[in-house]
């Protein structure tokens, strides 16, 4: 994939970590997208307070990104210490 093209990523799980990724990119010169449908308080706060782009749907999301980052913590993503 040439990166040069990667102009919107979008942030699958946009918590603590997801937020902290897509604010990062963002601060790159990136088009973070992300959505909360379905999700904690707790995340709309995060992914809000890292400026994320939300959009109403994952399906949204997919479709308007570049390159797509699934991010969960390692007792999530079946990673074992």
């Amino acid at each position: 994939m040439d990166s040069a093209k990667i102009r919107t990523v979008a942030v699958v799980s946009p918590g603590h970590m997801g937020g902290g990724l897509g604010a990062a990119l963002a601060a790159g010169g990136a088009r973070v997208v992300a959505t909360t449908a379905g999700r904690s308080a707790r995340t709309v706060r995060l992914a809000a307070e890292a400026g994320l782009e939300l959009l109403p749907t994952l399906d949204d999301v997919v479709a308007a990104a570049d390159l797509v980052l699934s991010v969960a913590p390692p007792a999530r993503g079946g990673h074992r210490p």
